[in-house]
């Protein structure tokens, strides 16, 4: 099975993720590409797909919407996997809540698209590459739930994005007409 994992991101935090999750299906077996969004030229070649990018003021990256539109004819037909990184994901309550607003705004997108996984992650919040505007407000959104407001925050489970590829993988090879 060739698998795409295409993505989008902002400071390279969710090409990290994506990587990561390209190896875990290469390791179980597939022949996967991993590239991003942007320079995808071509999907037809895939039989199956897992798209992420980060969720900025509550939308995907524009270059990820764009690549779902376009091409939704195509993940809508083969097994198709989503995830969203956010800084809201870094605990219950806040995973949750992205579900809830995030996602359904992603999907929107490609009307017809069923995933056959969600995943949802914690990001890297990293105030020295933002730009004013955007790192007054992660600050207030940091200090309001008790985090860093300053320097760079990992808040990625790597355990948790290898165990969701892992279950990414049992879904592909779980789809109907395999």
């Amino acid at each position: 099975m060739r698998v795409l994992v295409a993505y989008e991101t902002g400071h390279g935090s969710t090409a990290e993720i994506a990587q990561t999750i390209g190896e875990v299906l290469e390791q179980a077996g597939l022949e996967v590409v991993v590239e991003r969004c942007r320079q995808v030229a071509d999907v037809s070649g895939y039989d199956a797909f897992v798209v992420g990018a980060p969720v900025w003021a509550t939308k995907w990256l524009k270059p990820a919407r764009a690549f779902l539109r376009e091409n939704a004819h195509l993940l809508c037909e083969r097994p198709t996997a989503i995830f969203i990184t956010s800084g809201a994901a870094s605990d219950g309550k806040g995973k949750q809540m992205a579900m809830r607003s995030y996602v359904p705004k992603v999907l929107a997108v490609a009307p017809g698209l069923q995933p056959v996984a969600m995943g949802n992650f914690a990001g890297v919040i990293s105030f020295p590459k933002y730009s004013l505007p955007m790192r007054l407000m992660m600050k207030a959104l940091c200090k309001a739930q008790g985090m860093p407001t300053s320097g760079i925050v990992d808040l990625r489970d790597w355990d948790e994005i290898r165990t969701w590829a892992k279950d990414v993988y049992e879904a592909f090879e779980n789809a109907p007409g395999r």
